[in-house]
C-alpha cells in the first residue's frame, strides 16, 4: 500500500456539509462532481496529503441512502492507492481471513454478495447466532480480526479497531 487516497463520508446533503467540513477543516471544497453511475453527487477537501469525499445519494434506494439509513451519516470507505494492485492481490491471496458478524443474515448475505466474497477461497464468512465467538474466544472488543497463512498458521489477531498500517 502507497497511502490512504481519500476517505468517503456519507452524507444526506452536500449543500449543508460543505460549509460545515470547510470551517472544520480550515480548507476550501476543491471539486464537486455528479457520479450518475453511482447516483451520488460528492464534494472533495484536502488538508495536506489527505483527501475528503463527501457522499449523498441521488436516489432514494441507493447506496449511499441505504447505507445513512442503516448506519446514520459518517465513514463510508477508505480508498487506498497502490503502486501495483496485481502485487497486492498477490500478497492478500496468501492471508486467510475468517468473518464473523451479528449482524441480520440479509445485511450478511448483501455484504457477500457486493463484495463478491465467493471469489475469494480465502475468506470466509459466516453468522455468530449464538454468540459463542466472544466469550470463547474472551473478546472484549470488536471487530475482532485473525490472519492466518495458507498452511492454517495463526499469523496475529487483533481486537476492536485496527489500524490499515497494523494490518498491512
Amino acid at each position: 500500500m502507497h497511502k490512504i487516497e481519500h476517505v468517503g463520508i456519507a452524507v444526506r446533503s452536500i449543500s449543508q456539509s460543505v460549509p460545515l467540513f470547510e470551517k472544520l477543516l480550515n480548507s476550501l471544497c476543491y471539486k464537486t462532481e455528479l457520479v450518475e453511475s453511482e447516483k451520488v453527487n460528492t464534494a472533495f477537501f484536502q488538508k495536506g496529503e489527505t483527501k475528503i469525499e463527501l457522499l449523498e445519494s441521488t436516489d432514494p434506494g441507493g447506496v449511499i441512502a441505504r447505507f445513512i439509513e442503516k448506519r446514520g451519516e459518517g465513514l463510508h470507505h477508505i480508498a487506498f492507492e497502490l503502486a501495483n494492485i496485481e502485487v497486492e492481490m498477490e500478497r492478500l491471496k496468501k492471508i486467510n481471513i475468517v468473518m464473523a458478524t451479528y449482524q441480520p443474515f440479509e445485511d450478511m448475505v448483501a455484504f457477500y454478495k457486493r463484495y463478491n466474497i465467493g471469489s475469494y477461497p480465502n475468506i470466509v464468512i459466516g453468522r455468530d447466532t449464538k454468540y459463542f465467538f466472544a466469550p470463547f474466544f474472551q473478546l472484549r472488543n470488536l471487530p475482532y480480526l485473525a490472519l492466518y497463512d495458507a498452511k492454517g498458521n495463526l499469523i496475529t489477531t487483533f481486537e476492536g479497531n485496527a489500524s490499515v498500517d497494523k494490518l498491512l
